[in-house]
């Protein structure tokens, strides 16, 4: 009876994972054939498209390469936010999967289900019946920064890391503890920069609990680092990392920050708890905790206060506790903020820049958040355990914590809602068709970080096989963009264009352009975009496109 009994409570929070991933994303975005909903927006368009071109990308001496995505500016998977873990393996598989194919609704379904299991983990050292447990990872579940993502930032959603993290770093230490760090080291590092730079700090936290706490030997603590260096940095080698030389560090620490007043500022995720004027960025630092939740943590505070339970902390806490000190002051920045007023404290340059490697600081409280989350409930759970005040508690505040914050999630079920294998696009001239069957790449100029009609260009260009420039990419090597955007202005000012390549140019450019066409070169309004198609008119010279054209 035991061992049903045991998997039947294994079961509980999957099942809880799925029905939270149904009620806030819905069912059709699992459907891998239906592709529409994911570019609804430029950061989901952003992954599913890094993933087209990497499906079709050339084999290079790097794994991750992604040369047909950005072309000369190309660099790996690891910078275009399409999680390499799934990427990496998904590749070789390619020949096997439809067109087309999207796992970001299955991903989606995994993190649900993997938050539920590892704060069903979490939640199993506390005196809590099945159905306290489940109400309670209901909490953990429909927490505001992990729901903020879904549909925006989707590789930012496995929060399911940093509970994994916290489960480490609360456990008793085994001989089990440093093949965990390993592993979850390499995954999150395989999975998104800010987890794996989260997870990090958890680990060093750990790192010194056990080696100047519990003692562990030396030589198996020294054994651990060299394994997760070497298979972290193997995986970051695999997914690209290294390809970007220049241009890891933008500015932005300081602006997209943490306002201290983000835990009750509901930023419109509340029908109850108002929206609180806060600085520019301070969105990044979203935090709030929920009604439910907020309801949790209030009754935990007045009974530590009233049991004076800051005297009961272990010893070994302390690491877990220096570590979350550190997330929560770099969550904050040096531009302290208080609503919308701010007062900024001065820091070398040589720090800012430092920081700027992670410029989007306010996400680094996430730890921290569910640490709040996991103590708020144990202290209830240790004073009211085994009675029905604590299963009321917890029932009311998953209740109110879903309810309410449905103030936030539910208005983006209708992008979860769209469905189809293609999209509307403005590109709809059968010009465009030509150009595809007669060139290898789509470029722009001017060149640019982000061209503004990225999306429908290199969508456009992805279902053709074609290579393209106007790819979005979250960092880009500085010195390789500013030489071919210098390249392609003189490209198009000498007429001296790639043979293989037709140009979607800008007003400015198509001024330049008209003086400059050669022999057979086509220029060309489509759709409303300006075309330059190299010798087009001498290798299609029957194309109407090419009546009146440049002799």
């Amino acid at each position: 009876m035991q061992q049903p009994r045991r998997i039947f409570n294994w079961l509980v929070p999957v099942a809880l994972g799925l029905m939270a991933f149904g009620t806030v994303v819905g069912w059709r975005a699992a459907d891998p054939a239906n592709v529409a909903w994911l570019l609804s927006s430029d950061d989901q368009a952003e992954s599913y498209l890094g993933w087209v071109f990497y499906r079709d990308a050339s084999p290079g001496a790097v794994p991750g390469s992604n040369d047909k995505y950005g072309l000369e500016l190309s660099s790996g998977v690891f910078y275009a936010d399409v999680v390499p873990l799934i990427a990496l393996p998904l590749k070789h598989l390619s020949d096997l999967l439809p067109q087309p194919f999207q796992y970001t609704g299955l991903w989606l379904m995994t993190c649900f289900v993997l938050q539920a299991t590892m704060a069903w983990l979490l939640l199993a050292a506390l005196p809590l019946t099945l159905l306290q447990r489940a109400c309670a990872t209901v909490l953990f579940l429909f927490a505001p920064p992990l729901l903020f993502r879904v549909g925006s930032h989707n590789d930012l959603c496995a929060h399911w890391l940093i509970l994994c993290g916290l489960a480490l770093s609360l456990s008793r230490p085994s001989r089990y503890t440093p093949l965990g760090w390993v592993l979850l080291m390499a995954a999150a590092s395989l999975i998104h920069s800010y987890l794996f730079a989260m997870v990090a700090i958890l680990w060093a936290g750990d790192v010194v609990r056990r080696a100047f706490i519990e003692r562990t030997s030396p030589l198996l603590m020294a054994a651990e680092g060299v394994a997760v260096l070497g298979l972290t940095g193997t995986a970051l080698w695999a997914a690209g990392f290294f390809t970007v030389s220049s241009g890891m560090v933008e500015s932005g620490f300081g602006r997209y920050k943490m306002n201290l007043l983000s835990p009750i500022d509901s930023s419109g995720w509340s029908y109850v708890l108002p929206d609180i004027g806060e600085g520019k960025g301070d969105y990044e630092g979203f935090n709030f905790l929920g009604l439910g939740l907020l309801l949790v943590a209030a009754v935990a505070v007045y009974l530590v206060i009233r049991q004076r339970d800051w005297r009961r902390i272990p010893r070994t806490a302390w690491p877990l506790i220096g570590a979350a000190t550190v997330l929560t002051l770099y969550a904050i920045s040096n531009v302290i903020t208080i609503g919308p007023h701010d007062v900024e404290i001065p820091l070398p340059a040589a720090i800012i820049d430092a920081a700027n490697v992670l410029r989007s600081s306010g996400r680094m409280f996430w730890p921290v958040f569910y640490l709040v989350t996991l103590v708020a409930i144990w202290v209830v759970a240790t004073h009211f355990s085994g009675t029905r005040v604590l299963t009321a508690l917890l029932a009311i505040a998953a209740v109110v914590q879903v309810a309410d914050t449905s103030a936030g999630w539910r208005q983006r079920r209708a992008v979860f809602a769209i469905q189809g294998s293609d999209i509307q696009t403005t590109m709809r001239a059968g010009a465009w068709q030509d150009f595809a069957r007669h060139y290898a790449r789509l470029r722009v100029v001017p060149l640019e970080r982000w061209t503004d009609d990225w999306r429908e260009l290199t969508y456009f260009a992805g279902r053709h096989g074609l290579g393209t420039d106007a790819a979005r990419l979250s960092r880009v090597d500085e010195v390789k963009l500013k030489e071919r955007a210098e390249a392609a202005q003189e490209a198009v000012r000498s007429g001296s264009y790639d043979a293989d390549s037709f140009y979607v140019i800008d007003h400015a450019a198509s001024l330049l352009a008209a003086s400059s066409l050669r022999k057979g070169d086509l220029m060309r309004d489509i759709d409303g975009r300006v075309v330059v198609a190299p010798r087009f008119c001498l290798m299609a010279p029957e194309n109407p496109l090419c009546e009146h054209q440049n002799p």
